[in-house]
């Protein structure tokens, strides 16, 4: 005898090996990774182990093909699917068809689901959209009559993703644009490890030419300067060279010029000393700032002021 289960998995673990993971599908954990679901016929006395409350390990046996019957495996973000295995929709699910551009599953689910206000409140198709880069997202929530919800998130998480698509259409959108200092200030993209193309080369020099040629008042403090300085002994100096070329006012105080002589390198410093910015600090009153200073920094200060 056969018990039917439905599973929810990853594409990397449809060759079985001893054990699998698989994942209950009303368990609203999976739907954050899941790629597929599956039927599973199983034996009525094979049991399963839970692992913790919100998903289910099947034990080793359940591999074996005399123990189980598998299904074909249908994908998780296609309407058929849904129609076919009528699994429960949950935010967390819409977050993922969110991440993966699925706008045809958002084009299926929206005269048929019900979108209530707890639903709405946990599902950021703004914020998702933009930080994956996934502009038809983005175009489809405003323009499908659904509440229209995000903060200055949006747009710091696709800048400092160098979504320039997203940032375009952000500035085309007709939507109020959020956004503070943090962009310019904590100017730095993040780069995932696996993406090894030459995109993200100048990206930061592209981020702040997109930002001064948008039209949009620029925000920023005297930290943007302290943080290129930061940046800048770890990669080039393209990014205080941008500031200092771009006719922007720079904002900066003694306590910018403390940090920067406590946390950055000499090469910095003597790109501060020939920038034209005209501020002494002595030895003695960095030291009197800050017992922790490197050394040869204090001794390119004192060389500086003898």
């Amino acid at each position: 005898m056969y018990i039917k289960h439905v599973f929810i998995g990853n594409y990397d673990d449809i060759k079985y090996k001893s054990e699998i993971t698989l994942q209950d599908k009303d368990k609203i954990d999976g739907f954050l990774v899941a790629d597929y679901i599956k039927i599973v016929l199983v034996k009525s006395h094979i049991t399963f182990k839970l692992s913790n409350p919100n998903s289910i390990y099947c034990d080793s046996i359940i591999m074996k093909p005399m123990n189980c019957i598998f299904s074909e495996t249908y994908d998780l973000y296609d309407p058929l699917t849904i129609k076919k295995i009528n699994f429960k929709i949950t935010a967390e699910y819409l977050n993922s068809v969110f991440r993966r551009g699925k706008v045809k599953v958002l084009d299926y689910l929206k005269s048929r689901l019900e979108w209530t206000p707890a639903l709405l409140q946990n599902v950021h198709p703004m914020y998702i959209g933009s930080a994956t880069n996934n502009v038809n997202v983005l175009e489809w929530w405003k323009n499908s009559g659904l509440p229209i919800e995000y903060n200055e998130n949006v747009l710091r998480y696709a800048s400092k993703k160098a979504h320039f698509d997203v940032l375009d259409w952000w500035l085309n959108s007709g939507l109020p644009l959020i956004y503070d200092e943090d962009i310019l200030d904590y100017l730095l993209i993040l780069r995932d490890w696996w993406d090894d193309s030459k995109r993200l080369d100048n990206a930061e020099i592209d981020l702040l030419n997109w930002w001064k040629n948008s039209g949009l008042t620029l925000k920023y403090s005297n930290r943007a300067l302290l943080n290129a300085s930061r940046n800048s002994q770890y990669n080039n100096i393209n990014v205080l060279n941008w500031w200092k070329n771009s006719g922007l006012p720079l904002k900066y105080d003694i306590n910018t010029f403390y940090a920067v002589s406590s946390q950055c390198s000499t090469g910095v410093l003597e790109w501060w000393k020939n920038s034209g910015i005209k501020l002494k600090l002595s030895c003695r009153n960095i030291a009197l700032n800050d017992f922790q200073y490197k050394y040869h920094v204090c001794d390119w200060w004192f060389e500086e002021n003898t």
